[in-house]
């Protein structure tokens, strides 16, 4: 029926924000420590952010008309993890150099049109899964959001607690994958 369905996308929702969310709680100190930047550089990177989250929720919405919910989603979920990874990854580069502040520059529009493309996507899922039952899962999803914010920034806490920064994409990339499997098995199990 439609139960397995809402629970595996509200599951995708949950651990989707909660990538995103390992490396937001920390980004100031992330994006300062890899590209060396003031505040006002860090402030128009934390704009470009914003745009990007704008963008991603008109895309997502699109996508799901245009392309489907699985094949996009699948998209957002590939996307997601490899920009959040690039976070760990742009350590190897000096502080401040023309490859870390590019490369930061690009993984954080990456991160902010596929994390944010992701809400509008499981809203479409869940209105198609159970059309009866609008309201319910639509705040049910709002709960998973939040959820996710609450993970994430616990499992940032953790990282930073044990690690550094550094680890803190690649965290946020695990949560990431783990969104994409629970995806795909679920797509697997109910055939898109």
């Amino acid at each position: 029926g439609k139960r397995p369905a809402v629970l595996v996308a509200l599951l995708v929702t949950a651990l989707g924000v909660a990538a995103g969310f390992v490396v937001l709680t920390y980004v100031r100190p992330l994006l300062e420590g890899l590209t060396g930047l003031g505040s006002s550089g860090i402030g128009g990177l934390l704009l470009l952010f914003g745009l990007a989250a704008v963008a991603g929720t008109a895309f997502g919405g699109i996508a799901a008309d245009r392309w489907g919910y699985g094949a996009s989603m699948f998209a957002m979920l590939s996307i997601l993890p490899l920009s959040l990874l690039c976070f760990s990854l742009l350590f190897g580069a000096p502080a401040g150099s023309f490859a870390a502040i590019a490369g930061t520059v690009t993984a954080l529009a990456a991160w902010s049109v596929a994390g944010f493309a992701i809400i509008p996507l499981q809203q479409y899922r869940l209105v198609k899964v159970a059309p009866n039952d609008q309201d319910a899962v639509l705040s049910l999803n709002a709960s998973a959001i939040y959820l996710g914010q609450g993970m994430g920034s616990g499992v940032g806490s953790v990282v930073l607690a044990h690690g550094s920064l550094q680890y803190l994409g690649g965290a946020g990339a695990l949560c990431a994958a783990a969104a994409l499997t629970v995806l795909v098995l679920g797509g697997w199990l109910q055939h898109y």
